[in-house]
């Protein structure tokens, strides 16, 4: 019979599954749970992105009492996390400075010695993964790796919810930002001020943290001409073909994505959209022409999904009945 503390410190990861308002809350405690029933050092919490290429790391430093955070990059270099986001399975690594799994700079930064990485997956996707990181050599047995699974799955069950729950608010505000956006069209002001309306009913929908029409082609580029809480420096900017997620979208004609907006090859060169973490853009088209592209930031990662697309896509038509109508 299971009694005692792991009785304690499951009920409580599983209440804050049922419980937790934001995502930090169920990782912190899910990182309180690894610490108490695995007794290791550290617990790295990762979030990875949309596209897998990237991943958003909390560091809980239990031996030093301290937290820390990085951005981690998932590409061909070795990496625990990627073998993680590939096999969807976990990955056991009992001695790392003997094993080319993990890179040797991370094991020298965070002075690993053993690890073992756990995927949280839910409806598919590997969308977090759990690093349990020992500074002494440590072979994790298949009792305390089964453990490991179960506290992820719990934890993977409770940020599903969350996620859920979010998705079912926000459809108030969708419906809410469509239809505002529509009667700033059929108020036909001036075409800056509409597009400025239809760019703060964008990021409304969605929940962004900023967002802007950029008018022009894959030719030329696009202008910076009406935003929503937008940096300074921001209108007249031109984003050329290609760069950041607009410029992609002006060069293809079709919605582009990045999760890793930080890190993307062609930045654009307006500092206050380097803060960026997520960025989704869309096309505005006239008579099968691209005319421009609405384009939504977050300063977090964020997922987007189909309906947050189709939501930005018809505010997108809404952008080009207006470049195409208003004088």
């Amino acid at each position: 019979m299971i009694a005692g503390e792991p009785v304690r410190r499951l009920r409580a990861l599983s209440e804050a599954a049922l419980q937790a308002g934001a995502p930090g809350e169920l990782v912190n405690a899910l990182s309180a749970a690894v610490r108490e029933l695995l007794a290791v050092d550290q617990v790295h919490a990762i979030e990875v992105s949309q596209d897998a290429t990237v991943g958003h790391a909390q560091v809980m430093a239990f031996d030093r009492d301290d937290a820390d955070a990085y951005v981690q990059v998932i590409d061909e270099r070795p990496s625990g996390t990627a073998r993680v986001v590939a096999s969807r399975d976990v990955v056991h690594v009992p001695d790392t400075r003997a094993d080319d799994t993990i890179r040797a700079d991370y094991v020298d930064r965070f002075d690993a010695a053993s690890a073992l990485f756990v995927p949280l997956i839910w409806e598919g996707d590997v969308r977090w993964v759990v690093v349990l990181v020992s500074r002494t050599p440590r072979t994790f047995g298949d009792d305390e790796i089964e453990l490991a699974r179960l506290l992820a799955n719990q934890a993977a069950a409770g940020l599903a919810l969350l996620e859920a729950r979010e998705g079912a608010e926000a459809g108030g505000e969708r419906r809410g930002a469509l239809a505002r956006a529509a009667h700033a069209v059929k108020s036909a002001g001036d075409l800056n001020g509409v597009l400025e309306a239809l760019a703060c009913e964008a990021a409304q929908a969605v929940g962004g943290d900023m967002a802007g029409v950029y008018l022009g082609d894959g030719e030329r580029g696009g202008v910076a001409t009406a935003g929503w809480n937008t940096p300074e420096g921001w209108v007249g900017y031109l984003m050329k073909p290609g760069e950041g997620v607009a410029g992609q979208v002006l060069l293809s004609g079709r919605p582009a994505i990045s999760n890793a907006y930080q890190s993307d090859v062609r930045l654009p060169t307006n500092p206050g959209l380097r803060q960026l973490q997520t960025a989704v853009s869309v096309p505005m088209t006239v008579d099968d022409r691209t005319v421009g592209a609405l384009s939504v930031g977050f300063r977090r990662m964020r997922r987007v999904s189909p309906l947050d697309l189709r939501t930005l896509e018809a505010v997108a038509d809404l952008a080009a009945v207006a470049v195409r109508t208003t004088p």
